[in-house]
């Protein structure tokens, strides 16, 4: 038999966040809520600040060296000393793997589900998820996956009962623009010391009264059954990508377990600059769509070949917040048009090929493919845009598209970075293992 070789590391897509809508809002607009193009302005004026009073901040800290053993770098390294296996990776990698560790203790393949980033687009995931249930095709998962939105989205997900998925339907379409907001003063916070310019105490508030001890006593029991739940995180002083095992801060019992699950879910939907980050274990965290925008199950493993279970097929579902599709259109001739487009450019240009990339695992491990996203036809809200009148038809689009199981792709398209004939090798790769 014809045997190649491929690396299994954990993989991730990169988001940078785009901000806000109405700029100079219409007539009738009841509230300014922020666009890209008053984004840039603000980015602008706050480099121009922290120029003028850079070294201003008195706060010292210290660089912490505190890994918790339910937190690692995707690809099962210690984020201290990438040499070495952290505690949550010596947990898989040590032997073959997370997902051939996992199906050897289920005796059977597994169903992996990967939410992305999307802030007010989380509204398309919640749809997609509870239209699915009503399906009766949704299973359930062996392993969630969630960066940002997805990460919201995700306890839910996992615990994926009838009273979890009227919590789905209600994170993304009960929310009001009064939710997110700016707080008073605007860019010139960061001159006194402020660290972002939008207040979140309504959505703290919000997930203190979702997640409480029995949420967590729920997701505990589920990480008896060898069931897996895991959210990445952006390490601010580390730069890197975290990913945080929310089962085994659960199953912890400790004293501390619901207040630092609920802090890994605050820092998973924090983007930098906008809400303030969380400290976790001395180091500060924020919404992981800053570096990646999903995180893709593979921890690596050794080279000893993985037992392949046939009895089942198994299957990555992606739920991809974001269209395939970038945006079209003659640009300002100025420094904020090019600025858009650049960034929007470099989004779509990793959306391809992370991907591509998830897709390649999949193929590895000779699992099906399937993939969601946002049609290009469909409206969709700025990221923040936290508008019921944008988001609750997003919802239901999602909803619609979820009852239907002929809705999901099986393979992302090559894009601009990659040929057809890419698809069609990986394609025969899992076919030759």
């Amino acid at each position: 038999m014809k045997t190649r070789q491929v690396e299994n590391t954990g993989l991730i897509l990169r988001v940078t966040q785009s901000e806000f809508a109405c700029d100079t809002p219409p007539a009738g607009c009841p509230h300014q809520m922020y666009s890209r193009d008053r984004i840039v302005r603000e980015v602008i004026a706050l480099a121009v600040v922290l120029l003028l009073l850079g070294g201003c901040s008195t706060v010292e800290r210290k660089l912490s060296t505190k890994v918790p053993s339910y937190a690692s770098l995707p690809n099962g390294r210690d984020p201290r000393n990438p040499d070495q296996y952290s505690d949550l990776g010596k947990r898989f990698s040590a032997k073959v793997g997370l997902i051939p560790t996992l199906e050897e203790l289920h005796k059977r393949r597994l169903n992996i589900l990967e939410m992305s980033g999307g802030d007010a687009k989380g509204a398309f995931g919640a749809g997609v998820l509870i239209g699915w249930g009503e399906s009766g095709t949704r299973p359930k998962f062996d392993v969630v996956t969630g960066i940002s939105a997805g990460a919201l989205l995700s306890t839910w997900a996992f615990l994926g009962e009838p009273e979890d998925d009227a919590v789905i339907a209600d994170l993304f379409t009960g929310m009001k623009k009064s939710d997110v907001a700016p707080k008073p003063g605007g860019i010139l916070r960061f001159a006194f010391g402020d660290n972002s310019f939008m207040d979140n105490t309504p959505l703290i508030e919000k997930l203190r009264e979702l997640i409480t001890e029995n949420t967590i006593a729920r997701v505990a029991a589920e990480a008896r059954k060898d069931r897996l739940l895991l959210v990445g995180l952006h390490n601010l002083d580390y730069r890197q990508l975290w990913v945080f095992d929310l089962t085994a801060v659960a199953a912890s019992g400790g004293p501390h377990a619901l207040e630092t699950y609920r802090k890994i879910v605050q820092a998973s939907v924090s983007p930098p600059l906008i809400f303030p980050p969380v400290e976790i274990e001395g180091s500060l965290f924020a919404d992981g769509a800053t570096r990646e925008l999903v995180l893709a199950v593979g921890i690596e493993g050794s080279d000893v070949p993985p037992t392949v279970w046939t009895s089942a097929d198994g299957t990555f579902y992606v739920i991809f917040l974001a269209k395939e599709a970038p945006a079209v259109g003659a640009i300002r001739p100025d420094v904020r048009g090019i600025i858009d487009s650049v960034v929007e450019t470099m989004l779509s240009a990793n959306m391809e090929w992370m991907l591509l990339r998830a897709y390649a695992l999949a193929q590895a491990h000779r699992y099906q493919f399937k993939l969601m996203m946002i049609p290009d036809s469909v409206p969709i809200p700025d990221n923040f845009d936290f508008d019921p009148d944008m988001m609750k038809p997003l919802f239901d689009v999602g909803r619609e598209l979820g009852r239907n199981p002929s809705s999901w792709v099986v393979a992302p398209s090559p894009g601009e970075d990659a040929s057809p004939w890419f698809i069609k090798l990986l394609t025969e790769l899992r076919g030759e293992q």
